[in-house]
C-alpha cells in the first residue's frame, strides 16, 4: 500500500515502522499459523441468557458469535474468556478475531 507524502515521493508501510505503523502479519497473529484445538462445551460461563446463546453458537462453529460474545461479555473468566478463546479453540490473544478462523 502507497501512501502519498507531501513531496509527492510515495510512502510505503515499511516507512511508516518508526511510527508504530505496521502490518498485522508483523505482530504474528496470522490466524492460519494458529494451533487449533477442539471446542470446549460452555459450561458454568454465567446466567445471562443472550451471552448463554452467543456461547451456544460459537461452540457450534458459528464462529462470529464467539467475536459477538466477546464484545458483549465483560472479560473475566466466564463469558469473555469464551468469546476471547473462540470457545477454546485457540490460546487467549492467539487471533485478532475467531472469524479469521473460518
Amino acid at each position: 500500500m502507497q501512501r502519498e507524502r507531501a513531496d509527492g515521493e510515495g510512502l510505503g508501510y515499511d516507512d511508516l515502522d518508526d511510527y508504530g505503523v505496521y502490518d498485522l502479519d508483523d505482530y504474528g497473529l496470522d490466524a492460519a499459523d494458529v494451533e487449533q484445538t477442539a471446542p470446549r462445551a460452555p459450561e458454568d460461563l454465567g446466567e445471562d441468557p443472550v451471552l448463554d446463546g452467543y456461547a451456544q453458537e460459537c461452540f457450534d462453529g458459528f464462529l462470529q458469535a464467539c467475536d459477538d460474545l466477546y464484545q458483549e461479555a465483560p472479560l473475566e473468566p466466564g463469558y469473555g474468556e469464551y468469546g476471547l478463546t473462540c470457545g477454546g479453540r485457540v490460546e487467549e490473544y492467539a487471533v485478532y478475531t475467531c472469524s479469521q478462523l473460518d
